[in-house]
């Protein structure tokens, strides 16, 4: 009974081990947005050797709608501007259809100590400034309007405050995000009359430091606070604190590839999480309605891809999502099948009484 009781302990242990070596494999791998065994690529980027990189834009659909860019070219469809960008950092979007000589986006911060806060104001076709409401702000919008303004790494922090009679006109914009957008034209854009609205404020990130010990380092360099990893949110700037979750925090989904999603994008026509669990039939009994224009046109690039060619032989550009880069992966899935098996901490620890009894 005693061995029996050694051997159930050993196993127990063996499976914290392999835990805790799956979460370790995955940190020093540095997984983010950009590493399509965890995440899906973007529709102008393709996945090669584990990593998404940019299309070029004759491998984009040729169907679609005109965009115009920041340089005033005009392109056949967003999936060809978006590659472009890609490829130069440099173009973003500025507005759909053809471009017009009056057409302009220019994004600034307000009312901030340092070139690097503010609050978030834009001139559009040369016209008034006019500042983003705090309605639907959040860490997806803040880390756009940094990186629309320069800051690669994204936003530090976003807060929402009061007018304070800085307020220039009786309207305000409300900006709804995807997270992965250069500039907030890309975004959902609404019209509001402020009345009491607060404001978006944000600080963007603009030097690296040391991390302290309850501080999680990103990827790219920044410092997060721990209790912001895994909950659906990229404090980070590059996802990197939302792929190697064991289990996720506020309300957000967990995919089975241990990334954590936004609730807000469970059943809403478009998969994920690598293996669809979010967009379960039988999670999903009533469907939501899609967003706006641009994330409709997105997934409309996205579902017509495993169509596209382009002289491009499709064994050498295909997604592959289950190779660990540098990582045997057979070992991988051995201690992903450890992971899982039925065998979990519970029925160890009653194997372990039980035997003992």
């Amino acid at each position: 009974m005693k061995l029996l009781s050694v051997l159930g302990l050993n196993l127990c242990l063996s499976l914290i081990l392999a835990q805790k070596f799956l979460h370790f494999i995955c940190r020093i791998l540095n997984y983010t947005q950009n590493s399509c065994e965890k995440v899906f690529c973007l529709p102008w980027q393709r996945c090669v050797g584990g990593s998404c990189m940019c299309k070029i834009p004759y491998q984009c659909p040729r169907n679609g709608t005109s965009v115009c860019s920041t340089d005033k070219k005009t392109f056949q469809n967003y999936c060809q501007l978006k590659s472009l960008e890609c490829q130069r950092n440099r173009g973003k979007f500025m507005n759909r259809g053809n471009c017009n000589p009056q057409d302009s986006f220019h994004l600034s911060l307000a009312s901030g100590n340092t070139s690097s806060e503010g609050i978030v104001e834009a001139e559009i076709n040369h016209g008034q400034k006019i500042f983003y409401c705090g309605r639907g702000w959040g860490m997806k919008e803040a880390n756009v309007a940094c990186r629309n303004l320069g800051f690669p790494e994204g936003a530090d922090s976003t807060e929402l405050v009061e007018p304070d009679g800085v307020s220039r006109t009786l309207e305000c914009l409300s900006a709804n995000c995807r997270g992965t957008e250069t500039s907030l034209a890309e975004c959902a854009v609404i019209r509001l009359v402020p009345r009491n609205e607060k404001l978006a404020k944000v600080v963007c990130h603009e030097h690296h430091r040391v991390c302290s010990p309850g501080e999680f380092f990103c990827v790219n360099g920044k410092c997060i606070p721990s209790e912001k990893t895994c909950n659906g949110i990229d404090d980070c700037g590059d996802l990197s604190d939302e792929v190697c979750c064991r289990a996720c925090r506020a309300g957000s989904f967990h995919c089975k590839s241990d990334v954590c999603i936004p609730k807000e994008y469970l059943c809403n026509n478009e998969i994920d999480c690598l293996t669809g669990e979010d967009e379960s039939q039988q999670l999903c009994k009533h469907r939501l309605c899609g967003y706006l224009w641009l994330d409709s046109e997105r997934k409309k690039i996205k579902m017509l891809l495993p169509q596209l060619h382009c002289g491009v032989a499709n064994s050498r550009v295909s997604r592959r999502k289950r190779i660990v880069g540098g990582i045997n992966a057979q070992m991988v899935r051995l201690l992903k099948f450890i992971e899982t098996a039925g065998l979990s901490f519970l029925a160890c620890y009653l194997f372990i009484f039980f035997t003992i009894i």
